[in-house]
């Protein structure tokens, strides 16, 4: 399809290569990754083509990550859509990530994992050329079920997760499917007090990168905070504390949402380019465990581009020493420039 995957193993080597510090994905870390549902599928059915154009020249999107309707997949029309895009923006070189699994069901029925991944491997081999997705990734999330407010359970919540992932790995290798496995995970596992006494339970680790990184390839940890310094605070436990390098995306917000604080749809595009160069140079970024951004969601993310005159594309430029005029050096950070913004200077 005129692509190159790169970095994939068979997913039964999973943990050897763990263990050799390999790479599993297919992610740009010079580029953003986003978030795409069906109501862009929708607006731009038959544009697809110019879409796709847009989203690698303009916003510099290297991955997407595709909501698929596991529901509506058997529905001819709505394959045929999902298709003709993955189609389209493989001709742009963007890698396409299909997300499936999106609610918790599976954390107390085990077959719905296995059946979903069974259902969404077998329309990806039933695609054509070009049409097959480049990796899959779930978005099951323990904090939001009603168990979670009871801290007596949330441990076991969260080993539900565990094996809701190995159990699609045990699907992946039954099929022989070496794609890489993703899963959005809450930023805050790790740093949420009330859930740190149960990351250790009866000598049993959970919630730590190093358990999830057990069955993914790579996992996506969504913040939800406005502001890069909060962004880092998030984050850093788990970046610090992943044994894998390449092994950790972290996700922000541009979706209009109910809190101000958890999205940038307020800030602005200038400032969300800010947060993601600062995070950027908080991290080893180049040899460590941290591989990029993704943007929840694509909608909004091109509208606060639009929105904001002049805008320019984010993109990801190396350090240098050379800083903008009349501008002093921000204690601890590196310089660079992205979207047109000078960050690590003041």
């Amino acid at each position: 399809m005129g692509m190159n995957k790169t970095f994939t193993i068979a997913s039964c080597a999973l943990l050897a290569a763990a263990a050799a510090g390999g790479a599993v994905h297919n992610i740009d870390r010079e580029a953003v990754s986003v978030y795409v549902y069906r109501r862009t599928l929708d607006a731009y059915v038959g544009e697809y083509g110019e879409l796709a154009a847009q989203m690698r020249r303009e916003e510099n999107v290297g991955a997407v990550f595709l909501s698929v309707s596991m529901i509506h997949l058997p529905e001819p029309d709505y394959a045929q859509m999902v298709r003709d895009f993955v189609s389209a923006v493989h001709g742009q070189n963007i890698f396409v990530h299909a997300m499936y699994l999106q609610d918790e069901t599976s954390l107390d029925d085990l077959d719905v994992a296995r059946t979903r991944t069974q259902e969404i491997i077998n329309f990806h081999n039933q695609s054509g050329p070009g049409e097959q997705f480049d990796g899959f990734t779930i978005d099951v999330e323990p904090e939001r079920t009603s168990d979670w407010d009871d801290v007596d359970k949330r441990f076991g919540l969260v080993k539900k997760l565990l094996s809701v992932m190995e159990a699609i790995r045990g699907v992946m290798a039954a099929n022989g499917c070496d794609e890489p496995f993703s899963a959005s995970l809450w930023a805050h596992y790790m740093k949420d007090g009330t859930l740190r006494p149960y990351l250790t339970y009866n000598g049993e680790s959970v919630g730590y990168p190093d358990d999830f990184l057990q069955w993914a390839d790579f996992v996506i940890l969504m913040s939800y905070d406005d502001d890069s310094s909060d962004i880092v605070e998030a984050v850093e436990d788990e970046i610090e504390s992943a044994g894998r390098n390449d092994s950790v995306m972290v996700g922000v917000a541009t979706k209009e949402g109910d809190s101000d604080d958890t999205t940038f749809w307020e800030e602005g595009w200038q400032a969300l380019c800010s947060a993601m160069g600062e995070v950027r140079v908080s991290f080893d970024f180049y040899t460590g465990p941290l591989l990029g951004f993704v943007v929840f969601e694509y909608e909004s993310y091109n509208i606060l581009k639009t929105a904001t005159p002049p805008w320019t594309m984010i993109n990801f430029q190396p350090i240098t020493s050379v800083p903008p005029p009349d501008c002093l050096k921000d204690s601890g950070l590196s310089y660079g420039m992205m979207g047109g913004y000078h960050y690590g200077w003041r």
